[in-house]
């Protein structure tokens, strides 16, 4: 009865808190497929002594609600600049990230065990062997959030290797975007800061560099190893070398 109950919370909160956005938007006039509760919400943010909370909580339960990583970082920087855009952003992506990987691990129970083994048996077997290595390099390639979260968990990855890799490989990407919405003032103080725009593009060419020579780097390594052991090398491509 107990497992029966578990199998539909779930997709219950998720439609819940989708029709609560819905009907939020429409009860205010406001479509949401534009980007008028975007503006709405920046209205309500700015200055308000609750926004921080606010905007942690929407991050964390962000995968629920399908929106964008990328955007929500931009937005944070452009609400609440640089430093506490980074804390709230942090804060709330990290939770987000356990949240969509409780998600995929739960999802995963239904998906046949031969599809993951199979067709994709090289990149969830290097997940749950290297789940550190592998997530820090995709955090630090901009492989797309969620992809890595809900495979993860679909995959079974350590958890704790999976959190701490999140935490510190997603820090250049989240700085990117954070001063990347800083250096546009926001949406209610227009401004432009060329400085800040600049070190964002620099710190993404950065990340995206040390993610390649990293794996290049590992991919050197397994090669030489396989020489020494006398076994050949599977060719491997995962979400990161996308």
């Amino acid at each position: 009865m107990r497992r029966i109950a578990w199998r539909y919370v779930v997709p219950s909160v998720w439609l819940a808190l989708l029709a609560a956005y819905l009907l939020t938007a429409w009860g205010a006039g406001l479509s949401p497929w534009s980007d008028a509760p975007l503006r709405a919400a920046f209205a309500w943010l700015d200055g308000n002594p609750w926004a921080p909370l606010a905007f942690v909580a929407i991050y964390a339960l962000r995968p629920l609600l399908f929106l964008s990583a990328t955007l929500l970082s931009i937005a944070a920087g452009a609400a609440f600049g640089v430093g506490l855009g980074l804390v709230v952003t942090v804060i709330g992506a990290t939770s987000g990230a356990a949240l969509a990987y409780a998600l995929g691990a739960w999802a995963g129970r239904g998906v046949p065990r031969g599809f993951l083994d199979g067709r994709w048996s090289r990149w969830t077997r290097r997940i749950r062997t290297a789940t550190f290595e592998s997530v820090f390099l995709m955090r630090l390639a901009f492989v797309p959030y969620d992809v890595v979260n809900y495979g993860a968990g679909a995959a079974r990855a350590r958890f704790l290797e999976f959190f701490a890799a999140t935490v510190l490989g997603s820090a250049p990407g989240t700085l990117t975007f954070v001063l990347a919405g800083a250096s546009t003032g926001g949406l209610a103080r227009p401004t432009f800061d060329v400085r800040l725009f600049l070190a964002s593009l620099a710190l993404f060419a950065v990340s995206v560099t040390i993610a390649r020579l990293l794996r290049r780097r590992a991919r050197h390594q397994a090669t030489s190893d396989a020489a020494t052991t006398g076994r050949d090398v599977p060719s491997e491509r995962t979400p990161a070398d996308a």
